[in-house]
Order: C-alpha cells, then sequence, then structure tokens
C-alpha cells in the first residue's frame, strides 16, 4: 500500500525523503487510525431479523465492503499510527 501512496508523492520530493516524512507522521495520525479502527468495527451489526429480508445478501456484502475499504486505508497510514 506503501507504493500506492509514494507514487502520489509530490513530484519535488525523492522516494526516500518521502517515506521518511511519512513515517514520521505516525504519531499524528493517531487518532485518524482509531477512528478507522471503530468505524471498522462498528459495521459488524447485522442483526438476525435482516436476515428475513430478500437481500440480506446485499446487506452481507455492503458490510464486508466497507470493512475491507476501511482495513485498506488502515494498511496505508504508517506504522507509527498504529500503536
Amino acid at each position: 500500500m506503501l507504493m500506492n501512496l509514494s507514487k502520489n508523492r509530490h513530484k519535488t520530493t525523492s522516494k526516500e525523503e518521502w517515506e521518511k516524512t511519512w513515517e514520521g507522521m505516525g504519531y499524528g495520525l493517531t487518532p485518524l487510525y482509531t477512528t478507522l479502527m471503530e468505524m471498522k468495527e462498528a459495521t459488524f451489526k447485522t442483526k438476525p431479523d435482516d436476515f428475513s429480508i430478500p437481500n440480506h445478501y446485499a446487506l452481507l456484502a455492503f458490510e464486508a465492503g466497507k470493512r475491507v475499504a476501511y482495513q485498506e486505508i488502515i494498511d496505508m497510514l504508517p506504522k507509527g499510527a498504529k500503536m
């Protein structure tokens, strides 16, 4: 995931300089990491009653997609943010 971010860095910044700066932002991004983890966990809200509706598979797929999207964003955060 870091490669995806690295290819979109500012043109005047070298890859090494950008990676050093990104990893240095970990402390400041910790609240974002915590919030994303809470949002990801909140997607586990399927109730037994949800299976009484005909489109419950769509609901499950939607929730699974949200969890995957949150995880992809979490994976892009610097290691220092994941404390």
